[in-house]
């Protein structure tokens, strides 16, 4: 490790140290977003010789078809606004607009990025378009009109770990012995963890884990109020509830990345690895719909492209090869990664690319 990575080892033991043993969640806050040493703060390691590789990554036509099915929403709630959450570096956002220009429209486009880096890596990338960049929802003001949306955002917030033992339920918290972190099973009191539980209808194994994204609530409740009509859209990779507390899922979906390869031991180099875990699409539904959204369609990656029509915008070789890697099942993002649309103001609309949305009872979340 360099010395950068050893100050946010030192910074976190310092922290236990002084206030006692943290949640996993403050814990994956500080190695991802710590200003000047979190990951995203420093590492930002993506593409083919990154850590990983995210849809925007793989070819500009996965932006060029997100704009095919955004434009038929964006003529749905009569404006030009899109606003996307978690911009990464910038390169989904210049595919959108690029691709915008070429049928001679002019987007509102507003990004909101946590990380200073980031921010700075977007200004570099899209200082010649007209991009307004912002660092929260906060500094927005006024409502919009509009679609916001993200791209893998969701799998990257910081999440509670919660087991389950043969006399109730535990949240795993994080504690520094010998200059090294480790485990700490707390008895769960929180009484916002222990809500999400019981309303979400979750039952665990005995030695069984799972991940709980309070942060996803507030990002929608806060969506929910800037936005004054339009729709949100959010792409991520994840499953429904059964899936996330399925047998052969004892230990939850936590995992890190580095070098393209999967980190078992999360805790041992903060600041050095991404850190994410698989979203619960039914959890993100029912919240939406508790806050007060308008549930439009899920699907999967795969159905959502080709409805909007990736196929009918492959140019040339590169294309053919993204597009195999954006839609197939085995090896590819086609349906692991998931498309959950949601609304505003909008009522029960028919989206193109949504008409081919899987009918399996395992899909039925809305």
């Amino acid at each position: 490790m360099n010395g950068d990575r050893n100050i946010l080892k030192e910074l976190i033991a310092e922290r236990i140290k002084e206030n006692g043993p943290i949640s996993f969640r403050e814990f994956m806050e500080m190695a991802l977003y710590y200003p000047k040493f979190g990951y995203y703060e420093k590492e930002v390691s993506i593409g083919k010789t990154g850590d990983f590789v995210t849809s925007p990554k793989v070819g500009s036509i996965f932006g060029r078809t997100l704009f095919k099915a955004f434009r038929e929403m964006l003529e749905i709630v009569e404006s030009n606004t899109l606003l996307e959450l978690g911009a990464g570096d910038g390169t989904l956002a210049e595919d959108i607009i690029l691709k915008a220009k070429e049928i001679n429209i002019e987007l509102d486009y507003i990004i909101i990025e946590k990380s200073e880096k980031l921010r700075r890596m977007i200004r570099n990338k899209l200082g010649k378009y007209r991009v307004k960049i912002l660092k929260s929802l906060e500094e927005i003001g006024d409502k919009i009109s509009g679609i916001i949306f993200s791209n893998e955002l969701i799998d990257a917030l910081p999440v509670h770990i919660v087991e389950r033992e043969k006399d109730g339920l535990y949240e795993i918290f994080i504690d520094c012995k010998d200059g090294e972190f480790e485990e700490l099973k707390v008895k769960l009191k929180d009484k916002r963890i222990i809500s999400y539980i019981n309303e979400m209808g979750i039952e665990l194994r005995d030695g069984q884990r799972i991940e709980v994204n309070l942060d996803a609530e507030k990002i929608l409740a806060s969506i929910y109020e800037i936005l004054e009509k339009g729709f949100v859209v959010f792409i991520d990779y994840g499953y429904i509830a059964e899936e996330i507390t399925a047998p052969y899922r004892l230990k939850g979906t936590l995992r890190g990345f580095k070098g393209h390869r999967i980190v078992d031991d999360v805790l041992k180099e903060p600041g050095s690895i991404d850190i994410t875990s698989s979203v619960n699409f039914t959890a993100l539904a029912k919240l939406a719909k508790e806050i007060g959204y308008e549930l439009i369609g899920f699907t999967n990656q795969a159905n959502f492209l080709v409805d909007a029509g990736i196929l009918e915008e492959i140019r040339n070789e590169d294309d053919i090869k993204a597009v195999k890697y954006l839609i197939l099942p085995n090896g590819g993002m086609g349906e692991v990664f998931k498309v959950l649309i949601l609304a505003k103001g909008i009522g029960k609309v028919h989206l193109s690319s949504l008409k081919n949305a899987p009918k399996r009872p395992s899909f039925n979340i809305l």
